[in-house]
């Protein structure tokens, strides 16, 4: 029975979730989007830009260098140059920093005699560049110094007078320090003992800066069950006493002010706590019940998870809101899907900060990696089984409905794959299985292996993506642009059709996944509904479609349209064009005139039963301010036969045999309309063969944009099925002049 409610302890996996738990819950699922200095310092620095060149980083032993490019304003950029040597793998002495103006080899500002311990990995040094001050203009904080807890910086403001960095000593004294854009102040994290500890908070007042709140928690080494909370405030010029209490220590992180600074210290700290079961050890890397006895007291109880989440943590079981029920052999919880979402998207704060990332390393490999991998391991083996998944599932569900589970049940996992014999401890192994057999029931397993995966990549990325059974169904890799970084997209996919006598094989794709060079997780995760690609070789292109430098993404998807994402260089992302979309709907797939910096589509009107008469039209697209515009049109009218009746046609009679003739009307964007600007009889055969389609190929069928009144009208009919034309356009001068 006692082991039986230890497998129980299951259904608190997510709330012992808090450290690696927690981190189930995470992955770069959700539009996994990077903050905008990471996405500074990962991408920016080490590309090229068409419009401002930056250097590109380097590195050479035993000195070392870092160039970046950054906007200090709108209108002022900045190369900042790192240059150091190296102390061990990731980590580096920054010995200098220069300063330039864009283009310029001379520095303007040499910072000297700088002595660090920062941290790197590859192109990426930890330094930021924010608004400290909030005066408009960015300054700069480099790590100075590697640290389990508060991390100190160097600190340097912009002055804009001068165009200098002015290192600022107040703030270069500050420990974990965090910028509060929307109140203006300074947050930092300090820790005097394992016993004494708190929150600062600084504003600039008059240029200086100013501590104008202090919290001070302090605990006894006596006294366990509570701690001193003492708060401070500036009143005048002073600071004065505003609150002393004794607060229960389970309550700790309630009174935090900010959620996501009680989640890094709970990383932090990890190592530092006590548990409060019955055996008083130090948190193991063996023990699931003994990690999470540690965790609860200090940073997590049932109640707490609950008045942050601001949710329901199960839909079903005997769990009531105030209290877990552990004692039920026969019922378990079953999940709320959202709220194991809002875990993974807030309890893994290294996922989005580097910097935290390096300093919580250390924890994460004594305290939990033991553990993660172990579930980790487990969730690919069985999913890469699921005739046995689902074996497993039903025979469980069966013995509880029929209340005949037998004692010790799950412990038959425990050699599971063969894994005890691997080193992996026989109890972690079997409460895995049970633990994703569970969530295969109550429906949550993707969830969770979201957040287990987000994790993994964070702080053990190789190891997932070396035992990683579920690989994508498809992998490209395209060039940005002209220079580095390379991407790689990865599409993952629901379900496949296999290909067939009359078709091809598709996938409906579940997500792409984006990583710059060799990035270990993406900066950018797509998901679209319906999105259906046709097939590996054709099914993802990347080409600069907006003519901006950058290649962008169309997905061939289904048979009546395409996916289009423009690469927005500010922002750094994908962005979807549904302008793209809707004209391809109407026209197909567009070809791409570099020279002119126009898209082209070519379309015939009516049905394809005859290909030497009707009307066939050629549109010609630019980008003008960021939006898609008409800028010329061309209409061929093919006849058969030719009415004598119509006066137009008089001129025919110049044409030889033709029986076939092509009336030519051209129109062009003049002054924001569209406006006939030639209208002309040529021979149909010098035309015909520029719209004939290539052997089992076709042209766009649609309905098209009439010209009336001199004036070209849009018609915006989008139903036509999507052919994606080979037929290209020869050149329009050669053409009237022949």
């Amino acid at each position: 029975m006692a082991i039986i409610q230890s497998f129980n302890k299951i259904a608190i996996l997510s709330s012992l979730l808090v450290l690696w738990g927690y981190s189930l819950l995470t992955h770069a699922d959700i539009t996994t989007q990077k903050t905008e200095s990471q996405i500074q310092q990962s991408l920016e620095a080490t590309a090229q830009s068409i419009d401002n060149p930056e250097t590109i980083p380097t590195l050479s032993a035993p000195q070392m260098a870092w160039s970046y490019q950054q906007t200090i304003h709108p209108h002022l950029k900045r190369v900042v140059k790192f240059l150091g040597s190296k102390i061990e793998e990731g980590l580096a002495n920054i010995k200098k920093i220069e300063l330039y103006k864009t283009n310029e080899v001379n520095p303007v500002q040499t910072i000297q005699a700088l002595n660090t311990k920062t941290w790197f990995d590859g192109e990426q040094l930890n330094f930021k560049f924010e608004d400290m001050n909030f005066d408009g203009y960015q300054d700069l904080r480099l790590m100075v110094d590697i640290a389990a807890g508060p991390i100190p910086y160097l600190c340097w403001l912009f002055e804009p007078k001068t165009g200098l960095l002015v290192k600022n000593e107040e703030l270069s004294k500050l420990t974990s320090l965090e910028v509060d854009s929307n109140h203006k102040r300074i947050i930092s994290y300090w820790k005097t003992n394992a016993l004494r500890q708190g929150t600062n908070y600084y504003q600039f007042i008059a240029g200086k800066l100013t501590l104008i709140r202090q919290e001070i928690t302090e605990y006894s080494a006596e006294e366990e069950s509570s701690y001193q909370l003492t708060v401070l405030e500036r009143i005048g010029n002073e600071m004065k006493l505003i609150e002393q209490q004794q607060v229960p220590a389970e309550n700790e992180t309630k009174n935090t002010l900010d959620m996501a600074s009680s989640i890094k210290e709970m990383w932090q700290n990890l190592d530092k706590t006590k548990g409060n079961c019955i055996e008083e050890t130090v948190p193991t890397n063996s023990a699931i019940r003994n990690f999470f006895c540690h965790i609860k007291k200090h940073f997590l109880d049932y109640d707490l998870l609950q008045q942050l989440a601001d949710m329901p943590i199960f839909i079903k079981g005997p769990h009531s809101d105030k209290q877990l029920s552990l004692e039920n052999e026969y019922q378990f919880g079953y999940y709320n899907k959202v709220f194991v979402t809002w875990l993974k998207d807030n309890f893994i704060p290294a996922a989005q900060d580097q910097t935290f990332r390096k300093a919580t390393q250390v924890i994460f490999d004594n305290y939990v990696k033991s553990l993660a991998r172990t579930f980790y391991l487990v969730h690919e083996l069985l999913f890469d089984d699921l005739a046995y998944l689902k074996q497993e599932q039903a025979t469980y569900l069966e013995l509880i409905r029929t209340h005949q589970l037998p004692a010790h049940y799950f412990l038959k996992y425990k050699n599971f794959k063969g894994l005890t014999a691997k080193k992996f401890p026989e109890r972690e192994v079997a409460t895995a299985v049970a633990f994703w057999i569970r969530r295969m029931i109550d429906g949550t397993a993707d969830e969770f292996f979201a957040g287990l995966k987000l994790l993994m990549m964070t702080y053990d990325a190789n190891f997932a993506l070396e035992h990683a059974h579920r690989s994508p169904k498809w992998t490209y890799q395209r060039p940005l642009y002209i220079q580095p970084p390379t991407l790689t997209f990865q599409l993952f996919n629901r379900t496949v059709k296999e290909p067939t006598a009359t078709a091809e094989e598709s996938a409906q794709i579940e997500k792409i996944e984006i990583y710059q060079n060799n990035d270990s997780y993406p900066f950018q995760t797509i998901q679209e509904p319906n999105m259906i690609l046709l097939e590996e070789e054709d099914g993802l292109e990347t080409e600069d479609m907006n003519f901006d430098g950058y290649r962008d993404l169309r997905i061939a998807s289904t048979d009546s349209a395409s996916f289009y994402w423009l690469f927005d260089p500010h922002q750094q992302l994908f962005i979807r064009n549904k302008e793209l979309e809707q004209l391809e709907q109407i026209y197909g797939i567009p070809d791409l005139d570099d020279n002119l910096q126009q898209l082209r589509f070519i379309w015939q009107e009516g049905d394809d039963t005859d290909e030497d008469t009707g009307l066939h039209g050629v549109n010609y697209y630019q980008f003008v301010a960021g939006k898609l515009i008409l800028v010329r049109q061309e209409l061929y009218q093919l006849f058969g036969e030719v009415p004598e009746e119509d006066n137009i046609f008089e001129k025919l009679n110049n044409l030889g045999e033709f029986t076939i003739v092509t009336l030519l009307e051209k129109g062009e964007l003049i002054d924001n309309e569209m406006k006939v600007i030639e209208q002309k009889l040529v021979p149909g055969n010098l035309i015909q063969e520029k719209f004939a389609p290539e052997e089992d190929e076709e042209t766009k069928i649609v309905n098209p944009i009439p010209l009336k009144n001199n004036t070209l009208s849009v018609n915006k009919k989008i139903n036509r099925k999507r052919k994606s034309p080979s037929v290209k356009l020869g050149n329009s001068v050669n053409l009237y002049n022949k």
